[in-house]
């Protein structure tokens, strides 16, 4: 069987990490998108447009109508400040460990940012695929796939459910939440509440 561990709203997490925001219990997508319309309970189309409205916002640029909400503003302090170190020194150190220079990057403030969370989420991944590959290193299961926020397993029954449990915490273990799709082929691929 194939088994897609598929991050809820992993961006948004790894940002909040970076500008120290704390994430409410419920997922971000949820709380972001009660603050937009004005309501507690989202519709799915709500809920749709709500996340529309917040990759907006990360890679495009805050609007006005959104500066007052808490994760916004700590997101723009955040740009501001990397900016201004960036180009006071000429260069940031990336999550990496790597610097990136301003004379060989002329990027702009927002440009900068969407930088720094790619290569972020970049290091997460790898960071977590070791883990993985640790971990299923004496199974006859296997990952296949990664996408920038999931992870595609090749399961095999035979190595049980407890193995797909400690997976499943070993991706959560930094507050992460994944939702888990099962399939016998990629495109055969439904959510389960099997974990």
């Amino acid at each position: 069987m194939f088994l897609e561990f598929d991050f809820d709203a992993y961006h948004l997490k790894l940002i909040a990490n970076l500008i120290g925001f704390e994430c409410p219990d419920a997922s971000m997508h949820t709380y972001l998108g009660k603050q937009y319309f004005k309501t507690e309970e989202l519709s799915e189309t709500q809920y749709q447009e709500g996340k529309a409205i917040t990759f907006q916002q990360i890679y495009g640029g805050i609007k006005n109508e959104y500066a007052h909400i808490e994760f916004f503003s700590k997101i723009d302090t955040f740009i501001q400040t990397t900016w201004r170190t960036y180009q006071e020194t000429g260069e940031i150190m990336l999550q990496t460990e790597r610097p990136l220079y301003l004379s060989k990057n002329p990027l702009n403030p927002q440009k900068l940012f969407n930088y720094i969370i790619q290569n972020l989420e970049t290091w997460q991944n790898v960071s977590i695929l070791k883990k993985l590959n640790k971990a299923l290193e004496y199974t006859h299961s296997k990952i296949v796939l990664v996408v920038y926020d999931s992870f595609l397993l090749d399961f095999a029954i035979k190595d049980g459910k407890q193995l797909l449990l400690d997976i499943k915490d070993l991706i959560e273990a930094d507050g992460f939440k994944v939702k888990v799709k099962i399939g016998k082929n990629y495109n055969a691929l439904t959510k389960t509440d099997y974990l």
